[in-house]
Protein backbone atom coordinates (compact mmCIF):
# COMPACT_ATOMS: atom_id res chain seq x y z
CA UNK A 1 0.00 0.00 0.00
CA UNK A 2 1.11 3.58 -0.46
CA UNK A 3 2.51 5.09 2.70
CA UNK A 4 0.33 7.98 3.79
CA UNK A 5 1.62 10.65 6.18
CA UNK A 6 0.64 9.52 9.65
CA UNK A 7 1.07 11.27 12.95
CA UNK A 8 0.68 10.36 16.56
CA UNK A 9 -0.71 12.10 19.62
CA UNK A 10 -0.44 11.38 23.31
CA UNK A 11 -2.93 8.68 24.33
CA UNK A 12 -5.07 11.03 26.44
CA UNK A 13 -5.15 13.78 23.80
CA UNK A 14 -5.94 11.32 21.03
CA UNK A 15 -8.76 9.74 23.05
CA UNK A 16 -10.23 13.18 23.70
CA UNK A 17 -9.99 14.07 20.00
CA UNK A 18 -11.61 10.80 18.92
CA UNK A 19 -14.49 11.27 21.35
CA UNK A 20 -15.11 14.75 19.98
CA UNK A 21 -14.88 13.74 16.32
CA UNK A 22 -17.60 12.54 13.99
CA UNK A 23 -16.11 9.07 13.70
CA UNK A 24 -18.56 6.20 14.11
CA UNK A 25 -16.09 4.60 16.49
CA UNK A 26 -15.96 7.50 18.95
CA UNK A 27 -18.42 6.03 21.45
CA UNK A 28 -16.26 3.08 22.54
CA UNK A 29 -13.53 2.76 25.17
CA UNK A 30 -9.95 3.35 24.05
CA UNK A 31 -7.50 0.58 24.98
CA UNK A 32 -4.04 1.25 26.37
CA UNK A 33 -1.29 -1.37 25.84
CA UNK A 34 0.13 -3.26 28.79
CA UNK A 35 3.51 -3.59 27.11
CA UNK A 36 5.42 -2.59 23.96
CA UNK A 37 8.12 -4.89 22.55
CA UNK A 38 10.54 -4.57 19.65
CA UNK A 39 14.04 -5.45 18.43
CA UNK A 40 16.87 -5.58 20.93
CA UNK A 41 19.21 -2.64 21.42
CA UNK A 42 21.97 -4.55 19.62
CA UNK A 43 19.72 -5.15 16.60
CA UNK A 44 19.00 -1.46 16.08
CA UNK A 45 22.58 -0.24 16.66
CA UNK A 46 23.37 1.06 14.12
CA UNK A 47 19.79 1.72 12.87
CA UNK A 48 18.55 -0.70 10.23
CA UNK A 49 15.19 -1.74 8.82
CA UNK A 50 13.73 -4.87 10.44
CA UNK A 51 9.96 -4.49 9.94
CA UNK A 52 9.50 -6.11 13.35
CA UNK A 53 5.97 -7.50 13.53
CA UNK A 54 5.22 -7.81 9.82
CA UNK A 55 4.18 -11.37 10.67
CA UNK A 56 3.18 -12.70 14.08
CA UNK A 57 2.33 -16.25 15.13
CA UNK A 58 0.97 -16.67 18.67
CA UNK A 59 0.75 -19.66 21.00
CA UNK A 60 -0.62 -19.59 24.53
CA UNK A 61 2.63 -18.35 26.09
CA UNK A 62 4.91 -17.95 23.07
CA UNK A 63 5.03 -15.35 20.31
CA UNK A 64 7.02 -15.75 17.09
CA UNK A 65 7.56 -12.34 15.50
CA UNK A 66 9.02 -11.94 12.04
CA UNK A 67 11.84 -9.49 11.34
CA UNK A 68 12.20 -10.13 7.59
CA UNK A 69 13.46 -6.96 6.00
CA UNK A 70 17.08 -5.99 6.28
CA UNK A 71 19.47 -5.95 3.30
CA UNK A 72 22.37 -6.89 5.56
CA UNK A 73 20.94 -10.21 6.78
CA UNK A 74 18.54 -12.95 5.61
CA UNK A 75 16.02 -11.93 8.28
CA UNK A 76 15.12 -13.60 11.56
CA UNK A 77 12.29 -14.52 13.90
CA UNK A 78 12.25 -13.27 17.48
CA UNK A 79 10.83 -15.57 20.16
CA UNK A 80 9.05 -14.02 23.13
CA UNK A 81 7.71 -15.94 26.14
CA UNK A 82 5.10 -14.82 28.65
CA UNK A 83 5.76 -15.16 32.35
CA UNK A 84 3.73 -13.41 35.05
CA UNK A 85 1.89 -11.24 32.50
CA UNK A 86 5.12 -9.97 30.91
CA UNK A 87 6.60 -10.90 27.53
CA UNK A 88 10.38 -11.29 27.38
CA UNK A 89 12.71 -12.07 24.45
CA UNK A 90 13.89 -15.64 24.96
CA UNK A 91 15.36 -16.63 21.63
CA UNK A 92 16.01 -16.00 17.95
CA UNK A 93 15.53 -18.29 14.96
CA UNK A 94 17.92 -17.91 12.04
CA UNK A 95 17.77 -19.82 8.74
CA UNK A 96 20.39 -22.45 7.99
CA UNK A 97 20.92 -21.74 4.30
CA UNK A 98 19.55 -18.31 3.44
CA UNK A 99 21.34 -15.23 2.16
CA UNK A 100 21.09 -11.50 2.86
CA UNK A 101 17.81 -10.10 1.58
CA UNK A 102 15.98 -13.47 1.66
CA UNK A 103 13.23 -12.07 3.94
CA UNK A 104 13.30 -15.02 6.31
CA UNK A 105 10.40 -14.52 8.71
CA UNK A 106 8.04 -13.05 6.14
CA UNK A 107 5.81 -16.14 6.44
CA UNK A 108 5.25 -17.90 9.77
CA UNK A 109 2.72 -20.62 10.41
CA UNK A 110 2.54 -23.45 12.88
CA UNK A 111 0.44 -26.10 14.47
CA UNK A 112 0.01 -26.35 18.22
CA UNK A 113 3.17 -26.62 20.25
CA UNK A 114 4.94 -29.08 17.95
CA UNK A 115 5.55 -27.64 14.47
CA UNK A 116 6.64 -24.25 13.19
CA UNK A 117 7.14 -23.36 9.52
CA UNK A 118 9.06 -20.24 8.53
CA UNK A 119 9.68 -19.42 4.88
CA UNK A 120 9.92 -23.12 3.89
CA UNK A 121 12.04 -24.04 6.90
CA UNK A 122 10.51 -26.66 9.21
CA UNK A 123 11.11 -26.40 12.97
CA UNK A 124 10.14 -28.92 15.58
CA UNK A 125 10.02 -28.42 19.33
CA UNK A 126 12.35 -30.74 21.20
CA UNK A 127 13.47 -30.47 24.79
CA UNK A 128 11.85 -27.08 25.14
CA UNK A 129 13.73 -25.66 22.13
CA UNK A 130 12.80 -25.15 18.50
CA UNK A 131 15.18 -26.94 16.15
CA UNK A 132 15.28 -26.78 12.37
CA UNK A 133 14.66 -30.25 10.95
CA UNK A 134 14.59 -29.60 7.22
CA UNK A 135 13.54 -27.60 4.20
CA UNK A 136 10.03 -27.95 2.80
CA UNK A 137 10.11 -29.05 -0.83
CA UNK A 138 7.35 -28.44 -3.38
CA UNK A 139 5.77 -25.66 -1.33
CA UNK A 140 4.04 -22.68 -2.97
CA UNK A 141 4.86 -19.12 -2.02
CA UNK A 142 1.42 -17.46 -2.12
CA UNK A 143 -0.12 -18.79 1.10
CA UNK A 144 0.70 -21.45 3.67
CA UNK A 145 -1.35 -22.62 6.65
CA UNK A 146 -1.13 -25.56 9.05
CA UNK A 147 -3.45 -27.57 11.28
CA UNK A 148 -2.19 -30.57 13.24
CA UNK A 149 0.22 -32.48 11.02
CA UNK A 150 -1.41 -31.09 7.85
CA UNK A 151 0.07 -28.29 5.77
CA UNK A 152 -1.74 -26.34 3.03
CA UNK A 153 0.09 -24.47 0.28
CA UNK A 154 -0.88 -22.46 -2.81
CA UNK A 155 0.76 -20.43 -5.57
CA UNK A 156 4.12 -20.70 -7.28
CA UNK A 157 6.40 -23.59 -6.42
CA UNK A 158 10.01 -22.59 -6.00
CA UNK A 159 10.63 -18.88 -6.58
CA UNK A 160 8.93 -16.44 -8.92
CA UNK A 161 12.06 -16.30 -11.07
CA UNK A 162 13.01 -20.00 -11.20
CA UNK A 163 9.85 -21.85 -10.17
CA UNK A 164 6.67 -22.78 -11.99
CA UNK A 165 3.08 -21.62 -11.57
CA UNK A 166 0.60 -23.92 -9.84
CA UNK A 167 -2.47 -21.81 -10.54
CA UNK A 168 -5.84 -22.56 -8.97
CA UNK A 169 -4.48 -25.44 -6.95
CA UNK A 170 -4.00 -25.83 -3.24
CA UNK A 171 -1.79 -28.71 -2.19
CA UNK A 172 -2.38 -30.65 1.01
CA UNK A 173 0.66 -32.23 2.67
CA UNK A 174 1.19 -34.51 5.62
CA UNK A 175 4.14 -33.44 7.74
CA UNK A 176 6.28 -36.43 8.63
CA UNK A 177 8.27 -36.76 11.86
CA UNK A 178 11.50 -35.72 10.12
CA UNK A 179 9.90 -32.56 8.72
CA UNK A 180 9.51 -33.90 5.20
CA UNK A 181 6.23 -33.51 3.31
CA UNK A 182 4.01 -36.15 1.73
CA UNK A 183 1.50 -34.84 -0.82
CA UNK A 184 -1.93 -36.27 0.05
CA UNK A 185 -4.39 -34.19 -2.02
CA UNK A 186 -4.74 -31.34 -4.50
CA UNK A 187 -7.75 -29.03 -4.17
CA UNK A 188 -9.16 -27.04 -7.08
CA UNK A 189 -12.24 -24.82 -7.67
CA UNK A 190 -14.26 -27.52 -9.42
CA UNK A 191 -15.10 -27.16 -13.12
CA UNK A 192 -14.08 -23.50 -13.28
CA UNK A 193 -10.36 -23.97 -13.83
CA UNK A 194 -9.62 -20.68 -15.61
CA UNK A 195 -6.29 -19.40 -14.35
CA UNK A 196 -6.68 -16.19 -12.35
CA UNK A 197 -3.94 -16.64 -9.73
CA UNK A 198 -6.40 -16.03 -6.88
CA UNK A 199 -7.65 -19.44 -5.72
CA UNK A 200 -6.09 -20.06 -2.34
CA UNK A 201 -4.44 -16.63 -2.20
CA UNK A 202 -5.63 -16.66 1.42
CA UNK A 203 -6.05 -19.81 3.50
CA UNK A 204 -7.88 -20.14 6.81
CA UNK A 205 -8.18 -23.38 8.76
CA UNK A 206 -9.83 -24.23 12.06
CA UNK A 207 -9.91 -27.84 13.25
CA UNK A 208 -11.67 -29.83 10.49
CA UNK A 209 -12.74 -26.86 8.37
CA UNK A 210 -10.68 -25.24 5.61
CA UNK A 211 -11.57 -22.00 3.79
CA UNK A 212 -9.94 -20.90 0.52
CA UNK A 213 -10.64 -17.62 -1.20
CA UNK A 214 -10.79 -16.79 -4.89
CA UNK A 215 -11.18 -13.05 -4.90
CA UNK A 216 -10.91 -12.68 -8.70
CA UNK A 217 -14.20 -14.59 -8.90
CA UNK A 218 -15.63 -13.02 -5.69
CA UNK A 219 -15.91 -16.49 -4.17
CA UNK A 220 -15.00 -18.37 -1.01
CA UNK A 221 -14.75 -22.18 -0.91
CA UNK A 222 -15.34 -24.16 2.28
CA UNK A 223 -13.94 -27.67 2.72
CA UNK A 224 -14.40 -30.12 5.59
CA UNK A 225 -12.28 -33.10 6.52
CA UNK A 226 -13.68 -36.58 5.96
CA UNK A 227 -11.15 -39.16 7.07
CA UNK A 228 -7.87 -38.17 5.42
CA UNK A 229 -9.53 -36.20 2.59
CA UNK A 230 -10.92 -32.68 2.32
CA UNK A 231 -14.33 -32.39 0.65
CA UNK A 232 -16.00 -29.20 -0.56
CA UNK A 233 -18.91 -28.35 1.72
CA UNK A 234 -20.14 -25.06 0.32
CA UNK A 235 -19.25 -22.17 -1.97
CA UNK A 236 -20.08 -18.58 -1.03
CA UNK A 237 -20.31 -16.02 -3.83
CA UNK A 238 -20.40 -12.23 -3.62
CA UNK A 239 -21.20 -9.54 -6.14
CA UNK A 240 -19.14 -10.02 -9.35
CA UNK A 241 -15.86 -8.09 -9.47
CA UNK A 242 -16.41 -6.83 -5.93
CA UNK A 243 -13.29 -8.42 -4.44
CA UNK A 244 -15.48 -10.38 -2.04
CA UNK A 245 -13.33 -12.72 0.03
CA UNK A 246 -10.02 -10.94 -0.55
CA UNK A 247 -9.48 -11.26 3.19
CA UNK A 248 -10.84 -14.16 5.27
CA UNK A 249 -10.76 -15.37 8.86
CA UNK A 250 -12.19 -18.50 10.48
CA UNK A 251 -12.79 -19.72 14.02
CA UNK A 252 -14.92 -22.83 14.53
CA UNK A 253 -18.40 -21.97 13.15
CA UNK A 254 -17.78 -18.30 12.37
CA UNK A 255 -16.36 -17.17 9.02
CA UNK A 256 -15.43 -13.64 7.99
CA UNK A 257 -14.96 -12.40 4.42
CA UNK A 258 -14.15 -8.87 3.27
CA UNK A 259 -16.42 -7.25 0.73
CA UNK A 260 -17.72 -3.93 -0.63
CA UNK A 261 -19.58 -1.50 1.60
CA UNK A 262 -23.37 -1.92 1.04
CA UNK A 263 -24.10 1.77 1.67
CA UNK A 264 -22.35 4.17 -0.67
CA UNK A 265 -20.05 6.69 1.03
CA UNK A 266 -20.38 10.38 0.17
CA UNK A 267 -18.28 11.76 -2.67
CA UNK A 268 -14.86 12.71 -1.38
CA UNK A 269 -14.82 10.13 1.41
CA UNK A 270 -11.60 8.25 1.97
CA UNK A 271 -13.03 5.00 3.27
CA UNK A 272 -15.47 2.23 2.69
CA UNK A 273 -15.36 -1.54 2.69
CA UNK A 274 -17.15 -4.09 4.82
CA UNK A 275 -16.78 -7.42 6.56
CA UNK A 276 -19.42 -10.11 6.02
CA UNK A 277 -20.05 -12.53 8.89
CA UNK A 278 -21.22 -16.09 8.14
CA UNK A 279 -22.18 -18.70 10.71
CA UNK A 280 -22.53 -22.46 10.32
CA UNK A 281 -25.64 -24.06 11.74
CA UNK A 282 -26.19 -27.80 11.21
CA UNK A 283 -23.59 -27.88 8.43
CA UNK A 284 -24.90 -24.91 6.44
CA UNK A 285 -23.18 -21.52 6.24
CA UNK A 286 -25.49 -18.50 6.07
CA UNK A 287 -24.86 -14.76 6.14
CA UNK A 288 -25.55 -13.33 9.58
CA UNK A 289 -24.17 -9.79 9.65
CA UNK A 290 -22.35 -7.11 7.68
CA UNK A 291 -19.92 -4.86 9.54
CA UNK A 292 -19.48 -1.66 7.55
CA UNK A 293 -16.33 0.39 7.61
CA UNK A 294 -16.61 4.05 8.50
CA UNK A 295 -16.44 6.31 5.44
CA UNK A 296 -13.23 7.79 6.84
CA UNK A 297 -11.68 4.37 7.57
CA UNK A 298 -9.27 3.62 4.76
CA UNK A 299 -8.21 0.04 4.04
CA UNK A 300 -10.95 -1.28 6.31
CA UNK A 301 -10.18 -4.83 7.49
CA UNK A 302 -6.68 -4.71 5.96
CA UNK A 303 -5.79 -7.02 8.84
CA UNK A 304 -8.10 -9.44 10.67
CA UNK A 305 -7.91 -11.68 13.72
CA UNK A 306 -10.66 -13.88 15.14
CA UNK A 307 -10.30 -15.96 18.27
CA UNK A 308 -12.73 -17.31 20.88
CA UNK A 309 -15.48 -14.83 20.06
CA UNK A 310 -13.22 -11.77 19.92
CA UNK A 311 -12.75 -10.04 16.55
CA UNK A 312 -10.05 -7.45 15.84
CA UNK A 313 -10.25 -5.35 12.66
CA UNK A 314 -7.32 -3.22 11.55
CA UNK A 315 -7.67 -0.12 9.39
CA UNK A 316 -6.36 3.37 8.72
CA UNK A 317 -8.69 6.18 9.85
CA UNK A 318 -8.62 9.81 8.81
CA UNK A 319 -9.34 12.38 11.52
CA UNK A 320 -9.27 15.61 9.54
CA UNK A 321 -6.51 17.99 10.56
CA UNK A 322 -5.21 15.41 13.07
CA UNK A 323 -4.12 13.23 10.15
CA UNK A 324 -4.17 9.47 9.56
CA UNK A 325 -4.02 6.89 12.35
CA UNK A 326 -3.63 3.15 12.41
CA UNK A 327 -6.72 2.01 14.29
CA UNK A 328 -8.06 -1.33 15.51
CA UNK A 329 -11.67 -2.00 16.49
CA UNK A 330 -12.45 -4.90 18.82
CA UNK A 331 -15.79 -6.71 18.60
CA UNK A 332 -17.33 -9.31 20.90
CA UNK A 333 -19.61 -12.16 19.80
CA UNK A 334 -22.88 -12.00 21.76
CA UNK A 335 -24.23 -15.37 20.65
CA UNK A 336 -25.90 -13.99 17.53
CA UNK A 337 -23.66 -11.30 16.06
CA UNK A 338 -20.62 -9.13 16.77
CA UNK A 339 -20.94 -5.97 18.83
CA UNK A 340 -18.23 -3.27 18.93
CA UNK A 341 -16.52 -3.19 22.31
CA UNK A 342 -13.36 -1.09 22.22
CA UNK A 343 -10.82 0.65 20.00
CA UNK A 344 -7.05 1.10 19.99
CA UNK A 345 -4.64 3.43 18.20
CA UNK A 346 -0.94 3.22 17.46
CA UNK A 347 1.04 4.68 20.35
CA UNK A 348 3.81 5.91 18.04
CA UNK A 349 3.98 7.27 14.52
CA UNK A 350 3.59 4.53 11.90
CA UNK A 351 4.04 4.74 8.14
CA UNK A 352 2.20 1.52 7.28
CA UNK A 353 -0.62 -0.87 8.20
CA UNK A 354 -1.30 -2.49 11.56
CA UNK A 355 -0.95 -6.30 11.86
CA UNK A 356 -3.49 -7.74 14.31
CA UNK A 357 -3.05 -11.08 16.12
CA UNK A 358 -5.11 -12.81 18.84
CA UNK A 359 -4.49 -15.80 21.05
CA UNK A 360 -5.98 -16.75 24.41
CA UNK A 361 -6.81 -13.23 25.61
CA UNK A 362 -3.57 -11.75 24.27
CA UNK A 363 -4.00 -9.08 21.59
CA UNK A 364 -0.91 -8.05 19.61
CA UNK A 365 -1.09 -4.91 17.47
CA UNK A 366 2.11 -4.78 15.44
CA UNK A 367 3.37 -1.78 13.50
CA UNK A 368 6.29 -2.88 11.30
CA UNK A 369 6.65 0.59 9.75
CA UNK A 370 7.45 2.48 12.95
CA UNK A 371 10.54 4.45 11.91
CA UNK A 372 13.85 4.55 13.71
CA UNK A 373 15.23 7.29 11.50
CA UNK A 374 12.46 8.84 9.34
CA UNK A 375 14.93 10.88 7.31
CA UNK A 376 16.59 7.68 6.11
CA UNK A 377 13.44 5.53 5.80
CA UNK A 378 14.70 3.10 8.43
CA UNK A 379 11.71 1.15 9.80
CA UNK A 380 12.33 -0.82 12.96
CA UNK A 381 8.78 -1.73 13.99
CA UNK A 382 7.26 -2.81 17.31
CA UNK A 383 4.30 -4.68 18.82
CA UNK A 384 1.83 -3.32 21.38
CA UNK A 385 0.37 -5.98 23.67
CA UNK A 386 -3.02 -5.92 25.39
CA UNK A 387 -4.03 -8.38 28.11
CA UNK A 388 -7.76 -8.79 27.52
CA UNK A 389 -8.21 -11.39 30.25
CA UNK A 390 -7.75 -8.82 32.99
CA UNK A 391 -9.48 -6.00 31.10
CA UNK A 392 -6.66 -3.51 31.54
CA UNK A 393 -8.21 -0.99 29.21
CA UNK A 394 -6.34 2.09 30.34
CA UNK A 395 -7.10 1.35 33.98
CA UNK A 396 -5.85 3.93 36.43
CA UNK A 397 -3.26 3.27 39.14
CA UNK A 398 -4.60 2.25 42.52
CA UNK A 399 -6.43 5.08 44.28
CA UNK A 400 -6.92 7.19 41.16
CA UNK A 401 -10.13 7.79 39.25
CA UNK A 402 -10.31 5.65 36.08
CA UNK A 403 -10.37 7.52 32.76
CA UNK A 404 -13.83 8.47 31.55
CA UNK A 405 -13.36 6.22 28.51
CA UNK A 406 -13.81 3.20 30.78
CA UNK A 407 -17.32 4.34 31.63
CA UNK A 408 -18.57 4.84 28.09
CA UNK A 409 -19.65 1.27 27.47
CA UNK A 410 -19.37 -0.87 30.63
CA UNK A 411 -21.70 -3.57 29.27
CA UNK A 412 -19.44 -4.15 26.26
CA UNK A 413 -16.39 -4.14 28.51
CA UNK A 414 -17.94 -6.67 30.86
CA UNK A 415 -18.93 -8.91 27.98
CA UNK A 416 -15.45 -8.68 26.50
CA UNK A 417 -14.07 -10.17 29.69
CA UNK A 418 -16.39 -13.16 30.02
CA UNK A 419 -14.61 -16.53 30.07
CA UNK A 420 -15.08 -18.44 26.86
CA UNK A 421 -17.22 -21.15 28.45
CA UNK A 422 -19.82 -18.51 29.36
CA UNK A 423 -20.36 -17.48 25.73
CA UNK A 424 -23.03 -18.86 23.50
CA UNK A 425 -22.24 -20.74 20.33
CA UNK A 426 -23.72 -19.49 17.03
CA UNK A 427 -27.40 -20.39 16.68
Amino acid sequence: MSHLPRRTLGAALLAAFVHSSASAWSQFPTLEPNQIIGPSAEEITPPQTWLFGQTVSLREKTAFIGMPATPESPGRVAIFSREHDRWERTGTLLPSDSFPGDSFGLDITGSGERWLFISKHAYRRSGGEWREVGLLQGLGVTAVAAEGDTLFSSGYVGTFSTGYADNNKVKVFKVENDGSLTLTQILSPGADVQDDFSFGASIAVSHDTLVLNRYAKSAVYIFVRHGDQWVEQQKLVGKPQSGFGYGIALDDDILLATGPRPQQCPVGSRGGGALVVFVRVRGVWTERQTIEGDCESMNFAESLALRAGVLAIGMTTYFGTAGFYEQTILYQWNGHEFEPAATAFAQHASEGPVVVSLSDWQLFLSYPYVPNDPSKNVFVGHSEIFDLQHCRFGEAPSGETPPSTLKENPIALARLCHPRDEREAPH
